[in-house]
């Protein structure tokens, strides 16, 4: 039901990043997140609850 879920590393490292840029609206964030990701093919190609790398940490 419903989306799947993104990783929740890439979300954490996104909402610093973005609380670090001043930015802390939700909508302006995903606006951000949305107009940047266009322009770089890492997050282009990001999946929903797709790793961007393996672990390698038993955290």
């Amino acid at each position: 039901m419903g989306a799947s879920a993104y990783a929740p590393r890439v979300m954490l490292k996104i909402v610093l990043l973005a609380y670090s840029q001043g930015l802390i609206s939700s909508r302006v964030i995903a606006q951000t997140v949305h107009a940047t990701s266009s322009s770089s093919p890492s997050a282009a190609t990001a999946n929903p609850a797709t790793p961007t790398s393996p672990s390698s940490s038993a955290a």
